[in-house]
């Protein structure tokens, strides 16, 4: 495994400790807190996307990524996809009240 390759797999565990989190958000509400932590999910969602966007920028600054950081005409284009297609069809759906 090179540096690159490295950094690529880096990326994936972060991508992969975000998921968890966001699952015990949903499985446990946002506020709760663990007995053996004083962080609530909410926290620990929000400092394991910190670590994904570090790890994003660390292959920016290595040359491996041309960017790390979506631009406004990014936001707006994958908010109005979430918005307008995917919570339209599941509220079509009736997975989404």
């Amino acid at each position: 495994m090179n540096e690159q390759e490295h950094l690529i797999d880096c990326l994936m565990e972060e991508a992969a400790e975000v998921i968890v989190e966001a699952s015990k958000c949903l499985r446990f509400t946002l506020d709760q807190k663990y007995i053996e932590s004083n962080f609530t999910n909410r926290e620990r969602l929000q400092r394991e996307i910190k670590d994904l966007f570090c790890v994003a920028r660390l292959l920016h600054t290595e040359g491996i990524l041309d960017t790390w950081i979506p631009s406004d005409a990014d936001f707006a284009r994958k908010r109005d996809k979430i918005k307008n297609k995917f919570m339209k069809l599941s509220r079509e759906y009736g997975a989404l009240t």
